[in-house]
């Protein structure tokens, strides 16, 4: 893998395949996924779905949910990113289309969600992970998208697991890298640093960082970090607080380089 410094930098490299006309177009190409943290794996299904667009004179449009579909169901989950951090780097890549999941949108059933991607975004072509579920009960997948294509007058394309380790790159196995500290592993598989929205308080008379809420926690330890463009060595505390080894007033956001040890 060739990392990236973040997702800036993807941003730049993927907006080049964007049909560059301007025109409006008829019917969509659509790239679908929950995208937490915008992995490489996520990458190349939006790059495939760019693909797609431009090869056959559709609009380029990424579709997912403005909340984790985790959430609705009371599970106990971390997030990569933040719901708003998420559509903002989605939206780098291609316009987005976010609904919120609720329990009526979750219990719809497979066909009734395929026909109301073609109805109200007029698809032309779905493209979507090998693993990719749908509707109630995820009872849909991507067999499902091919039956209806033919129906509903759309193309498909499932994009296979992009292999790191000898395992498919998921934001599962991200999270659990982060959990146990393995920033390197973590890094290589999301294509860019982890960078976590945090701010500043004070613990025991000492200045330190929280993280968002919501969001995965590095393993205790010492790290390498940037912000605000400068290197520092910063200790995650059992807790998950974050305590920098020199002040730095004004961190809104943590970059982690790597672990030290």
């Amino acid at each position: 893998f060739c990392l990236s410094r973040g997702l800036g930098d993807v941003y730049k490299r993927q907006y080049m395949h964007l049909p560059r006309s301007g025109r409006r177009m008829n019917k969509t190409a659509i790239a679908f996924g929950t995208f937490d943290g915008v992995h490489r794996g996520h990458q190349e299904i939006i790059n495939a779905m760019l693909t797609a667009a431009e090869g056959r004179g559709l609009d380029p449009l990424i579709y997912t949910f403005s909340n984790h579909p985790a959430g609705l169901f009371g599970k106990s989950f971390s997030m990569i990113m933040t719901d708003g951090e998420r559509l903002a780097a989605l939206k780098g890549f291609a316009p987005v289309a976010a609904e919120r999941l609720d329990r009526q949108l979750a219990a719809t059933e497979p066909e009734d969600f395929v026909r109301h991607m073609a109805e109200k975004y007029r698809m032309g072509a779905a493209v979507a992970g090998f693993n990719y579920t749908f509707g109630s009960r995820g009872a849909g997948n991507m067999d499902t998208l091919r039956r209806l294509g033919g129906e509903y007058g759309f193309e498909v394309y499932e994009i296979p697991a992009l292999m790191y380790g000898g395992e498919p790159v998921s934001s599962t196995r991200i999270r659990a890298c982060i959990e146990r500290g393995d920033i390197a592993g973590a890094n290589a598989m999301l294509g860019h640093e982890l960078e976590l929205s945090c701010k500043e308080t004070s613990q025991n008379g000492h200045a330190v960082l929280k993280v968002a809420d919501g969001l995965v926690l590095p393993a205790p330890g010492r790290y390498i970090t940037e912000a605000e463009g400068r290197r520092l060595v910063c200790g995650v505390l059992p807790g998950g607080s974050i305590e920098p080894e020199e002040p730095l007033r004004g961190i809104k956001k943590l970059r982690f380089i790597g672990r030290i040890g």
